[in-house]
């Protein structure tokens, strides 16, 4: 069907690709990690700040309970946006392996493949990288 040097070039495109997705992994669950750490840290700063505004109760403490508690659930999304990048990783390696070693799926798990993919596929197209107040996360962390 096609010619053998396109074949070759193609089987070596997908061997660089997974090699990129493999770091791409790699970098994915190194900044999970750090998100978890981060979600830590803010939660336990927040639990001393209630257990020392117990003794006394003011009008900044009710400021900062809210920067916080914003804090925390810019973290949480930051956490799903790479639980769900992690996974459009693991798809498109799971792609490429398939393509690169020849591998015979039934057509349902590929149905289903190609459906994650293309919904991984509209995720990425709409998500936006830029979010907003970010300088009042960096501020507490």
């Amino acid at each position: 069907m096609f010619p053998k040097f396109l074949l070759k070039l193609l089987k070596q495109t997908n061997k660089i690709w997974v090699l990129i997705l493999v770091f791409l992994i790699r970098k994915t669950i190194s900044q999970l990690l750090n998100v978890v750490r981060k979600i830590q840290k803010v939660e336990i700063e927040y639990s001393l700040l209630n257990k020392q505004a117990e003794k006394t109760s003011s009008m900044i403490h009710e400021d900062i309970c809210k920067k916080y508690n914003k804090v925390l659930k810019d973290l949480k999304f930051d956490k799903v946006m790479l639980i769900i990048e992690l996974i459009g990783n693991f798809l498109d390696l799971s792609f490429n392996l398939i393509e690169l070693y020849g591998i015979v799926l039934p057509d349902w798990v590929m149905g289903g493949l190609n459906f994650a993919s293309m919904a991984m596929t509209i995720y990425r197209m709409n998500k936006d990288d830029e979010y907003l107040d970010d300088d009042i996360t960096e501020d507490l962390i």
